[in-house]
C-alpha cells in the first residue's frame, strides 16, 4: 500500500510524527477487514519501536484486533520478537526517558502513545508476536510486521471523516475500491476524485492556493504569472498539489525508439524490454494543458518491477482524477543527453546508477581502457578528456558520437563501469558531485588519506607484494566457492575470533594447454585430509584469517608483519632441506600462506597467497637443452606422467634415469628419494622432472626450492625437465598422436651452497576478491556450477573451446522415451538450457529403469513422458528452459487421424521444427522418423538458418548416430540404406517385437556419442555445414576433433566406427524426387504418402530399381535386425 504523506520532522522528531501517522493509517486500514479474517498484515522499513510496537500497542487498545503469530511463514529467514520495554529520546532537550510520568517531571513534551505499555497490560503480552527482520541477521535491510486478526468491527472515531466520499481505498490513490477484501480488476479501476483529505491535506492544499493567488498577483515577469496561475488552476480542479504530473508509459509503445536502443547498444534478447517505462514530468500551461516544460527530466527511461509498473501506470495515467505522488519510482536507467549530434543513432545514454545491472544486456559500445593513467585523467576535476591524450583514444575512436560505457582499469587492477558520452573529439562522464568521490575511492585515485577505501585499494601500488618473475612462473590463487563456504562454517562455528594460523592443504597441475595461467586450487576440504585429484601436486601451508578489515589491511600495509609471517614457513623448508627430509618427501619444499579478510555480512572475501621460494645470490642460471623429443621418446613421457598421476604422495617430483645395459638407451623413472645412491651419474644419463603449472617461456615458481635442495646436497650440472604433458597419462597421445610434446627440457648449472640461505622471494599474489552474494540463490548457484564444468574444459584443456556455441542451442527432441531422457542429460551436462520434449506416449511402469527422467511415481499417475520430462529437467537444472509438447507425430502408412487432426500435428510439427536449431529425432520406429527428416532436409534449401537432423537408432547390442545433409555439406539421411518404404512397423508383430529389445547400455553410449558429436559440430569453424572429419587433421578445424557423418557403435566388440556417407539417389526421403514432390504439394503430398506409403517407391525410383533387380539379389531385412 502506498501512503502519503508520511515523513515530515517536527518539534517531537520524526519518530514521533511518524507515531501519529502510524496511528493513522494502523487504525484505518483494518476497516474494510471482514471480522474474523486472520491476515492483515502491517510492515515498516524502521525498527524504530516508537514508529513500530507503540503504534501497535495503540491499535491493541481499541480491542478490535489481535495480533497473530506469523513467524513461521517467513521461514527460513532468521527473526526476531517485538519489544516490551524500549526508551524514548527527546530531540531538543537530548535526554532518554523510561515512562511518561519521566518525561513530564523533566518538562518533556512527549505523547504518552510513545512509550512502551506497563507489562502486565494485555497489549504488551502480545507485542512479542511481531516480528522484527534484522539487517545482520539476512544481510538484508531492517523491517518490521505485525499481522492482526480483526474480532470486532472499529469504533466510529477511528473511522474515515463523515465528510469524506463512500469509502474508497486512498491507500491505493484511489486506484482501486475494497470489494468484499478483494481488489477489481486492473480494466475495471475508477478514478478517485475526492478532494478531502482526512489526513490534513485538504488544509495544506488550502494554504498552497492561497500562496498560489499572491504568486499569481505579485509574479516578476509574465512567464512567472502564468506558471503560478496554471498551478492554481490545476490545484482547483483536480485537488493535486503536486507541482507536477509524472507519466508512465510502456517503452513498447514507442517500437523506433525501442529499436533504436536495440541496434545501438546491441542489447541482448533477453533484455527485459516489457519493464522499461518512459517518465514525463508535465505541466499546465496558461490554458490549463498538459506540456513538458524541460527537456532532460522529460527524457528519463525507468526499469520498473512488475508490481510497481501495475500501480504507477494506473496512477499517472490521463484518466486518474486522483493522481498518485510519486516521489521516487523504479531505476533510472537511460536518459536524453542535451548534445545534439546529427549522425547519433539515440539521444539516450545510461545513467550511472544502472550500468553495473545493466552491463550484461550490452553487446556494443563496451569499451575496457586499461590504462591506470586514463583513469586518473577521466575522474579528475573536468572528467572529460580529449580522445587525442588517452592511451586507450584508438580503442573510442571507431565509436560513433552517443552514449557508451567505459570499463577503466582500477589501481587494484579491477575494472570499474561508468556511463559516458563520446563526442566528436572527446568523451565525458556522467558521475554526479555526490558519486564522485566513492569512484575516485573504488579507483584508487583519491591519494594517501587516513581510514580511506583508497588506501586499502591502493596497497598493490604502494607495498612490494610482487617482486620481478622474469626467470619464473607465479602462483595464482584459485580458490572455490566451497572452500570460502567452509571458510564461512568454520569461521561462524568453530574459529570465530580465533584468529591463529590454519592448517591446510592446496594444489596444483602439471599444465595441459598454452595460454593458461598457473593456479594454486583451494577445495572445500583444504581443511581436512584433502582428496587431491589425480596428477595433482599436494602444497601444504596455513591460512591467516583477519577478523576485522583494519587488521587485514594493517597487515598488507606493513612490511615486516608480511616478512614474520612468512619467517615460519621459510624456516621450516630451510629445515626440510638441511635435514634431507625434502628428498624424500618432495611436498616439504612447497609451502604456502593464505591471508584472508572474510567480510560474512556482505559475503565479500578479500586475499591474496604467499609461495616462499629461497633464493640465491645469485640467479640461477639454465638455458634451453633442445627439443625433448630429441632425449626422450614419448612413451617414455607417457610413462613418466602415469608414475607422477599415480603418486599417493603427490611429491609432483620424479627423477629419469638413462640405462645403457641394452644396444638403445633406456629411460626409467625413480622417485627423488634415491638421488643420494645416483651421485655417480652423468648430467646426460640423470634427468629431475617437476610437475610444471607454467605455460609460458618460463618454468614454474615450485621449481626454484627444488633447485635449492639439489644446490645443498648434490650440486652440479642438471637437465630439468619441465613436465606439462599429463594428458599422456591416461594413455591418450592427442587425436592420431602427432602433436608435439609440451614438455620442456633446459640444463641448469646448480652451484654449491654451504649453507641453506634464509633469503627468500616472497612471491605475493594480487589482492584479489570474491563476492559471493550472487551465489546465494539456489539456481543461480546450480547454473554457475553446470557452466563451471564446463569452463573447466577450456580454463584447463581446450583455451579455444566456446562453450556459450553449445549452451544456446535450441534443442527438438522427437521422442522423450529412453533416448530422449539420455540425450537431455547429456544436453544439461554441456549447459545446454532450451529444450523441448515432443510425445504423446505416457510413462509405463517398465520405463523409469531405462529412462533416467521418469520415476515410480509418474508410471503410477499415468503421467504424459513429455511433461514428467519436462519437469524433470526443471528439478536437475533449474534455470532450463523446457517445453512439453504432446503430439502424435504422424507416419507413414498409418492412416489413423482424422484429416482435419492430421493437419493440426502437421502444422504443430513444421513450427517446432522451424523454432529450432538441432532436431533429434529420437523415437523407436522406422516410420515415426520419416516426416521429421522430410522437413529438416526440405528446410534446407528454404531457410537461411535451417536445423540440423540428427538421428539416432538402436540395434540389440548395436546403435547408429546419423547427422544428414546441412545446406551444401551432403550426408545420407537414415533412410539412404533403405529399399522400402516406411509402412506400419508394430501390426502384426508379437510382444518382443513391439519392444525395442536393446541392452541397457546402448541407450546410454548412443545418447553420450551424439551429444558429442552435436557438441564437435558446434566448435567446427563451418559449424553444422562441416564436412566429415576425422583423424589428426579434425584437431585444427574443432577442438574437439571428428564430425563424422555416421558413427556406429559395436557394444560386442567395444568399437566405435566413424563414417563418412552420400546420399542415396533413390532414398525414400532425401532424393531430389521426393523433395521436389514435396515442395510442389506441401501438406496434401504428406497426406498421401500417410495413407499409402508405397508412392514413395514409385516417386524415387526404387520401384523401378527393385523391378530390375533378380530375386537371388535380395536379402531381406526389417528394422529388428542388427545394424
Amino acid at each position: 500500500m502506498v501512503y502519503s504523506p508520511w515523513a515530515n520532522p517536527t518539534a517531537c522528531g520524526p519518530g514521533a510524527y511518524n507515531h501519529r501517522n502510524g496511528q493513522r493509517v494502523d487504525r484505518r486500514a483494518p476497516a474494510p477487514v471482514r471480522v474474523g479474517w486472520d491476515g492483515h498484515p502491517v510492515s515498516t522499513c524502521s525498527l524504530s519501536p516508537v514508529e513500530n510496537e507503540a503504534v501497535v500497542a495503540e491499535i491493541l487498545r481499541t480491542g478490535c484486533v489481535v495480533l497473530v503469530e506469523a513467524r513461521d511463514m517467513l521461514a527460513p529467514l532468521k527473526t526476531a520478537q517485538g519489544l516490551r520495554r524500549w526508551k524514548v529520546a527527546h530531540p531538543s532537550k537530548r535526554q532518554i526517558f523510561s515512562s511518561h510520568a519521566e518525561a513530564q517531571a523533566a518538562g518533556a513534551k512527549l505523547r504518552p502513545g510513545v512509550f512502551a505499555p506497563a507489562e502486565d497490560a494485555p497489549e504488551s503480552r502480545q507485542l512479542p508476536r511481531c516480528i522484527r527482520i534484522l539487517p545482520h541477521h539476512n544481510d538484508t535491510g531492517g523491517f518490521f510486521i505485525a499481522v492482526f486478526e480483526k474480532t470486532a468491527e472499529l469504533p466510529e472515531r477511528h473511522k474515515s471523516s463523515e465528510k469524506a466520499e463512500p469509502e474508497k481505498d486512498r491507500a491505493l490513490g484511489g486506484l482501486a475500491r475494497q470489494s468484499n477484501g478483494r481488489l477489481h480488476p486492473d480494466n475495471d479501476l475508477p478514478g478517485y476524485d475526492s478532494d478531502v483529505d482526512s489526513d490534513g491535506e485538504e488544509a495544506e492544499r488550502q494554504k498552497q492556493l492561497k500562496k498560489l493567488e499572491e504568486a499569481v498577483e505579485s509574479g516578476r515577469s509574465e512567464q512567472e504569472r502564468q506558471k503560478a496561475e496554471a498551478r492554481r488552476e490545476r490545484a482547483r480542479k483536480s485537488g493535486s498539489l503536486s507541482r507536477e504530473i509524472v507519466r508512465y508509459e510502456r517503452l513498447a509503445e514507442s517500437p523506433e525508439q525501442a529499436a533504436s536502443l536495440r541496434s545501438f547498444y546491441g542489447l541482448h534478447d533477453n533484455f527485459p524490454e516489457e519493464l522499461f517505462f518512459s517518465r514525463r514530468h508535465l505541466e499546465l500551461d496558461a490554458k490549463g494543458e498538459l506540456v513538458q516544460t524541460h527537456w532532460g527530466e522529460g527524457s528519463q527511461l525507468i526499469f520498473l518491477a512488475r508490481a510497481a509498473a501495475r500501480l504507477l501506470l494506473l496512477g499517472t495515467a490521463a484518466g486518474a482524477k486522483r493522481k498518485l505522488r510519486v516521489i521516487a519510482g523504479g531505476l533510472r536507467v537511460f536518459e536524453k543527453d542535451r548534445f545534439d549530434v546529427p549522425d547519433k543513432a539515440t539521444q539516450f545514454r545510461f545513467a550511472q546508477e544502472a550500468v553495473e545491472p545493466m552491463l550484461p544486456y550490452v553487446g556494443r559500445r563496451v569499451v575496457v581502457l586499461e590504462e591506470l593513467s586514463d583513469t586518473r585523467r577521466l575522474l579528475g576535476a573536468l572528467r572529460n578528456a580529449p580522445l587525442a591524450a588517452l592511451a586507450g583514444g584508438p580503442a573510442l575512436a571507431p565509436l560513433s558520437p552517443g552514449g557508451c560505457i567505459l570499463l577503466l582499469r582500477t589501481a587494484h587492477g579491477d575494472l570499474l563501469a561508468i556511463s559516458a558520452l563520446r563526442t566528436q573529439k572527446a568523451v565525458n562522464l556522467f558521475v554526479n558531485d555526490q558519486a564522485m568521490p566513492h569512484m575516485c575511492e573504488v579507483a584508487g585515485c583519491m591519494g594517501s588519506q587516513e581510514d580511506d577505501l583508497s588506501e586499502f585499494l591502493a596497497l598493490e601500488r604502494t607495498c612490494d607484494f610482487r617482486e620481478s618473475l622474469t626467470d619464473f612462473e607465479a602462483l595464482l590463487p584459485a580458490p572455490d566457492i566451497g572452500f570460502w563456504q567452509e571458510l564461512s562454517r568454520r569461521k561462524l562455528d568453530v574459529w570465530r575470533l580465533d584468529s591463529s594460523n590454519v592448517p591446510l592443504t592446496a594444489y596444483f597441475e602439471a599444465s595441459q594447454a598454452a595460454g593458461v595461467p598457473a593456479k594454486c586450487y583451494l577445495q572445500k576440504d583444504a581443511f581436512e585430509e584433502p582428496h587431491l585429484p589425480s596428477g595433482g601436486v599436494a602444497v601444504s601451508g596455513e591460512l591467516k584469517n583477519f577478523n576485522t578489515e583494519e587488521e587485514f589491511r594493517g597487515f598488507l600495509g606493513n612490511a615486516e608483519a608480511r616478512a614474520s609471517c612468512l619467517a615460519e614457513a621459510v624456516a621450516k623448508i630451510r629445515g626440510d632441506i638441511e635435514s634431507g627430509a625434502a628428498i624424500d618427501e618432495p611436498a616439504r619444499l612447497r609451502r604456502l600462506l593464505l591471508c584472508t579478510f572474510a567480510d560474512l555480512k556482505k559475503y565479500h572475501y578479500s586475499y591474496l597467497l604467499s609461495v616462499p621460494a629461497l633464493r640465491l645470490s645469485s640467479p640461477w642460471a639454465w638455458q634451453p637443452a633442445g627439443r625433448t623429443e630429441a632425449v626422450l621418446d614419448r612413451k617414455e613421457v607417457a610413462q613418466l606422467a602415469r608414475s607422477l598421476r599415480e603418486d599417493p604422495s603427490h611429491s609432483g617430483v620424479r627423477l629419469l634415469v638413462r640405462s645403457e645395459a641394452s644396444a638403445a638407451p633406456t629411460w626409467s623413472v625413480h622417485p627423488l628419494s634415491e638421488l643420494p645412491r645416483l651421485k655417480a651419474l652423468t648430467a646426460e644419463a640423470l634427468v629431475v622432472a617437476f610437475a610444471d603449472p607454467a605455460s609460458g617461456e618460463a618454468p614454474g615458481w615450485p621449481l626454484q626450492n627444488l633447485l635449492m635442495l639439489l644446490a645443498f646436497h648434490r650440486p652440479g650440472k642438471y637437465r630439468i625437465l619441465s613436465f606439462r604433458d599429463p594428458q599422456l597419462a591416461a594413455g591418450s597421445e592427442g587425436y592420431g598422436g602427432a602433436a608435439p610434446l609440451r614438455s620442456r627440457l633446459f640444463d641448469v648449472d646448480v652451484p654449491k651452497v654451504p649453507a641453506v640461505p634464509a633469503e627468500s622471494r616472497p612471491g605475493w599474489s594480487k589482492i584479489a576478491t570474491t563476492d559471493l552474494t550472487r551465489f546465494l540463490d539456489s539456481k543461480t548457484v546450480a547454473a554457475n556450477a553446470v557452466d563451471l564444468n564446463v569452463k573447466l574444459m577450456q580454463w584447463r584443456v581446450l583455451p579455444s573451446l566456446q562453450p556459450e556455441r553449445m549452451k544456446d542451442l535450441r534443442v527438438l527432441l522427437l521422442g522423450a522415451g529412453t533416448l530422449g531422457c539420455g540425450v537431455a542429460r547429456a544436453l544439461m551436462g554441456w549447459g545446454c538450457r532450451r529444450m523441448t520434449f515432443v510425445d504423446a506416449g505416457k510413462v509405463s511402469f517398465s520405463n523409469p529403469v531405462r529412462q533416467s527422467l521418469f520415476t515410480h511415481r509418474d508410471a503410477a499417475e499415468g503421467r504424459k513422458k513429455a511433461t514428467a520430462a519436462r519437469e524433470a529437467v526443471e528439478a536437475i537444472l533449474p534455470d532450463a528452459e523446457v517445453a512439453d509438447v504432446v503430439l502424435d507425430i504422424p507416419m507413414p502408412g498409418h492412416p489413423h487421424q482424422a484429416a482435419e487432426g492430421l493437419r493440426s500435428n502437421l502444422a504443430k510439427l513444421q513450427e517446432l521444427i522451424d523454432a529450432h536449431d538441432v532436431v533429434c529425432m529420437l523415437t523407436d520406429s522406422r516410420e515415426s522418423r520419416w516426416v521429421p527428416s522430410l522437413l529438416v532436409g526440405a528446410a534446407q534449401k528454404e531457410k537461411d538458418s535451417p536445423p540440423l537432423g540428427l538421428t539416432v537408432a538402436l540395434g540389440f547390442d548395436s546403435f547408429l548416430v546419423s547427422r544428414q545433409t546441412y545446406k551444401d555439406s551432403v550426408a545420407a539421411c537414415y533412410f539412404c540404406n533403405d529399399v522400402t518404404a516406411p509402412a506400419d512397423s508394430l501390426a502384426f508383430r508379437t510382444l518382443d517385437q513391439q519392444c525395442t529389445v536393446t541392452r541397457p547400455g546402448i541407450s546410454g553410449l548412443a545418447s553420450s556419442v551424439a551429444v558429442e558429436l552435436l557438441a564437435a559440430l558446434t566448435q567446427h569453424e563451418e559449424g553444422f555445414a562441416a564436412p566429415c572429419c576425422t583423424g589428426t587433421e579434425s584437431l585444427t578445424r574443432s577442438p574437439l576433433g571428428g564430425v563424422p557423418h555416421q558413427v556406429r557403435g559395436y557394444a560386442a566388440e567395444y568399437t566405435l566406427s566413424p563414417v563418412e556417407t552420400e546420399p542415396f539417389s533413390r532414398c525414400i526421403c532425401c532424393s531430389p524426387q521426393v523433395l521436389q514432390r514435396y515442395a510442389d504439394e506441401g501438406v496434401a503430398f504428406l497426406e498421401k504418402v500417410i495413407a499409402d506409403s508405397s508412392i514413395l517407391e514409385e516417386i524415387s525410383g526404387l520401384a523401378e530399381m527393385k523391378a530390375g533387380l533378380r530375386e537371388h539379389e535380395v536379402e531381406a531385412f526389417d528394422d529388428f535386425d542388427e545394424l
